[in-house]
């Protein structure tokens, strides 16, 4: 069986692609992994937040005055995205005020997304697409290999994990227990996982270590160190559903689990997992 496995800086972190195939040479898998890292390195070119030369900085330097054309990718991209925050109700929201004196005037609410493909904000806002942009990539990769028809491909960017074909029935998930990064396995249940956590830092507030992590509607320090991984069919959903997860009560976060057809799992400070919907 042909098979390779090949790593890249991008995204800020290392992406692994690792593919299989018994019917096709390594050549051909060499270049659906080149075809695959152009399309996140694509990604990225057009949604980092810190690149003034991306199209999502002039989208946030403009698109207060009027509509902006947009890259089909990244229409797709901040659509979903709205639509993941109107269903969390605001938990999940890529986008905030421009001006740090205007906090809590701007929500996805004011971003406006034009059929033509343009899109504009109702008032001046910055969009952060960073929680999702590494998921999309991720997706992005993983349809091209899929229409490729491979056998097996794993594709992982930080945690970020899309499998197409067969998929391993446990996955390995890092998790801070004890101060310590501990790997626990838990089971896949869908073809794509994003994990995320509030690790406990160094920061203090009020004298007690904190997470760095900010509550969106409380805007105070995390006081929890959990881990939370969330199975989806995307990783775009994963990645925000882990969010929601992580800061939500959970009667709604159970709720929007249930009506994406996705399942969390927690690690706690003490090593314990607890899946959410329990296992069968």
């Amino acid at each position: 069986m042909s098979a390779i496995k090949r790593c890249r800086p991008l995204l800020g972190t290392f992406v692994e692609i690792s593919l299989s195939d018994p019917d096709l040479p390594e050549r051909d898998l060499e270049d659906m992994a080149d075809l695959a890292f152009g399309r996140i390195a694509r990604v990225q070119s057009l949604m980092s937040f810190h690149d003034p030369s991306s199209e999502l900085s002039r989208l946030n330097a403009c698109g207060h005055l009027h509509p902006l054309p947009v890259n089909e990718w990244t229409h797709e991209v901040i659509g979903e995205a709205v639509r993941l925050s109107r269903v969390s109700e605001g938990i999940f929201d890529i986008a905030s005020p421009a001006d740090e004196a205007m906090a809590g005037k701007g929500n996805f609410r004011d971003i406006v997304m034009h059929r033509d493909g343009r899109v504009s904000f109702r008032r001046q806002l910055s969009l952060d697409l960073s929680v999702i942009s590494r998921g999309y990539a991720v997706d992005k990769a993983a349809d091209l290999l899929a229409a490729q028809n491979v056998r097996q491909a794993t594709i992982n960017a930080g945690g970020d994990i899309r499998f197409v074909g067969s998929r391993p029935s446990n996955l390995s998930i890092g998790a801070p227990v004890a101060s310590q990064q501990v790997q626990l396995h838990a089971q896949v249940t869908g073809p794509a996982v994003a994990t995320t956590s509030a690790c406990i830092s160094n920061r203090r507030h009020h004298w007690k270590k904190v997470s760095d992590i900010l509550h969106p509607r409380t805007q105070k320090p995390m006081k929890s160190n959990v881990s939370v991984s969330v199975f989806a069919n995307t990783c775009v959903q994963a990645d925000a559903l882990a969010w929601v997860v992580l800061l939500d009560e959970p009667q709604s976060w159970q709720s929007l689990l249930a009506k994406e057809k996705a399942s969390a799992v927690f690690v706690t400070a003490k090593g314990e997992m607890v899946r959410f919907p329990a296992a069968a």
